[in-house]
């Protein structure tokens, strides 16, 4: 393992630390999901971007109660950032894409937006390029617990 690899995965170790609350309880859920499911599938060839976003909700919401947020009291309509959650005794932005890099889409957000948001949960981390507007942003990537990992 490069030196990179091992930094992206400290990275992720420390991520899921924070807020995944019961990781065999997690574990044990995606497994129940994928054995009573066996033909649901993320497919990494559709330019659906929606149906990514659609799906990366739906993911989120099946592993909520093994991660450490206390309650979702508000879901966006469509305009600025996705989801406001209690975490700890604080509230947290939370914005929900495909890919990392689509938050730094123009289309998709403003600077201030950005600004605001502290929690990115996405299928894939795809933007290793973290810049000053990520540094206040953790990434919390799905497809590292639906995948298995590759030899």
């Amino acid at each position: 393992m490069n030196q990179r690899q091992t930094r992206d995965s400290k990275m992720k170790d420390e991520i899921i630390k924070k807020y995944v609350r019961d990781p065999e309880g997690l574990k044990k859920e995606i497994k129940s999901f994928k054995q009573r499911y066996p033909d649901f599938s993320v497919d990494p060839a559709s330019e659906e971007d929606i149906i990514y976003h659609e799906t990366v909700i739906f993911l989120f919401s099946i592993i909520y109660k093994y991660l450490v947020f206390e309650n979702i009291p508000r879901f966006s309509g469509g305009e600025g950032l996705d989801a406001l959650i209690e975490y700890k005794d604080d509230m947290i932005y939370v914005e929900f894409e495909r890919f990392s890099s689509n938050l730094l889409n123009p289309k998709h957000h403003t600077d201030e937006e950005i600004a605001e948001c502290n929690l990115l949960v996405c299928w894939e981390d795809n933007s290793r390029k973290k810049d000053d507007c990520w540094k206040h942003i953790d990434v919390f990537e799905l497809k590292c617990f639906w995948e298995q990992p590759k030899p």
